[in-house]
């Protein structure tokens, strides 16, 4: 399958359509977009791109919350469960979508926040995800510390891709074993 990605100024990507993680209700606000594609940089496993197939013009950053020093504990709904599909012996793992503040228009290299209100939960074993919402929790979208391997200098976010050559489709099982 070839995929266009236009925020990185490739034309064209072969990728694995196996390699697909599906959102059966979309993303709020991208309910449209149900299919995706994960890249990382090969030198960076901290800092992952969520990408539309349904939508090229669609793309996220995500991480792992525990580089942030979030920690989760929650219970999945019955619904969520039967979305994601969980089975004994399936791998969940949880993102955040990061994002940089603009004022007037200038993305701020400092301003990176993290969604820690909504994380992607991902079912690693069957390629199934959504995004959980958590209502009345501690958890909110704000600015965190971000680590050095995660933001990169020279680009604001998601545009931070030095060397596209570098940037590879994720083959792997889960966010941490990718890397």
């Amino acid at each position: 399958m070839k995929l266009t990605l236009p925020h990185f100024g490739l034309d064209e990507v072969e990728i694995d359509s196996d390699t697909l993680i599906e959102f059966p209700n979309g993303l709020p606000g991208f309910e449209d977009c149900k299919r995706f594609k994960l890249f990382h940089l090969e030198d960076n496993s901290a800092l992952f791109w969520l990408q539309s197939i349904d939508d090229p013009l669609v793309v996220f950053s995500l991480t792992d919350p525990g580089l942030l020093h979030i920690f989760y504990e929650m219970a999945l709904t019955d619904e969520e469960l039967s979305t994601l599909q969980v089975g004994a012996d399936d791998e969940l793992q949880i993102a955040v979508v990061l994002a940089q503040q603009a004022e007037n228009n200038i993305t701020l290299q400092s301003a990176v926040h993290a969604n820690a209100k909504s994380p992607i939960i991902i079912n690693v074993s069957k390629r199934i995800a959504l995004q959980k919402l958590l209502y009345g929790s501690e958890f909110s979208a704000r600015t965190f510390q971000i680590p050095q391997g995660i933001q990169q200098e020279s680009a604001p976010l998601p545009h931070c891709l030095n060397e596209v050559a570098r940037m590879r489709p994720v083959a792997g099982d889960s966010l941490r074993s990718i890397a």
